[in-house]
């Protein structure tokens, strides 16, 4: 019995947490909306992929501290950038402040890429227009189409086996 009893009480407990994460995801604020009508980016937008930081200050909640604070820099197009430090740093904070991915907007500054402020354009043209090369990679389930273009945006182009310059190691 009271190993039953023990049992019973964890799988309960098991269902409130999922219970009260729907709730924490049902009051979640909304996004930006993903395309803004009368401030589209230009056709081919970003062309040289400029980013420039103009004293950004983000934090992650009301009440929090800054992760990043009065943050400046400008990347000129096809220049490459690696970003280090320790823990906190900030680091992972650039790359979500530059994707519109934390609750609220900028606390201060502004984030330009090719000279288009993007807090003017929708989130769903930001980051489709955006790309990210993770330091792990990671497959999905499903085929190796499916894992490059998830939204099946590109045409299907086959390579004829003679162009193909493939070989193969055993």
């Amino acid at each position: 019995a009271l190993s039953w009893l023990v049992r019973a009480t964890s799988m309960v407990e098991t269902e409130i947490v999922s219970v009260e994460r729907m709730k924490e995801f049902a009051e979640l604020p909304p996004e930006p909306p993903l395309v803004i009508a009368d401030s589209r980016p230009p056709p081919g937008w970003p062309s040289l992929g400029a980013v420039a930081l103009e004293a950004v200050s983000l934090r992650y909640a009301p009440g929090l501290p800054r992760v990043l604070d009065s943050v400046s820099l400008c990347i000129a197009g096809g220049e490459k950038l690696g970003v280090v430090g320790r823990t906190g740093a900030g680091k992972s904070s650039l790359l979500l402040a530059l994707l519109r991915l934390t609750d609220g907007e900028l606390m201060e500054g502004r984030i330009c890429v090719d000279d288009l402020d993007i807090s003017r354009i929708g989130v769903g043209d930001l980051r489709s227009a955006v790309a990210v090369i993770p330091q792990e990679g990671t497959l999905f389930a499903g085929t190796l189409r499916f894992n490059l273009d998830p939204l099946g945006v590109r045409k299907s182009t086959r390579l004829n086996s003679s162009h193909a310059n493939i070989s193969y190691a055993v």
